[in-house]
């Protein structure tokens, strides 16, 4: 289905990035992130839940409460604007970010069912 915008519904639409224009876009998911074959889990420890998901265009990283991160090319833009929420401060760059969200790797084996 079409939009009025020209885009198919659920299709996400991508602006030209200006320098006065933030890159990386973090958002928190405290549930599960669906995919379309079903949860993303961590390589590395198994979670299920809990992530900070980092949108740099059209490309997505998930970051782990253990600290492991990596490229989900199973998420879209769309499926982060519909399943997660944007944090409500800014950080002054990546590290600040992830000690102040608790994904620096402090909590790595800890995960708790």
């Amino acid at each position: 289905m079409i939009e009025s915008d020209g885009h198919a519904h659920g299709e996400a639409s991508y602006e030209a990035v200006s320098d006065a224009q933030p890159v990386v876009y973090i958002s928190l998911c405290a549930g599960e992130l669906a995919v379309l074959d079903g949860l993303v889990r961590c390589g590395e420890c198994e979670a299920r839940r809990d992530w900070l998901v980092l949108r740099f265009r059209e490309w997505i990283y998930v970051r782990c409460r253990c600290g492991h991160e990596w490229h989900e090319p199973r998420l879209s833009p769309f499926d982060i604007i519909t399943q997660c929420k944007s944090p409500e401060r800014d950080w002054s760059d990546a590290d600040s970010t992830d000690r102040a969200l608790g994904f620096d790797g402090l909590f790595h084996g800890s995960y708790l069912d």
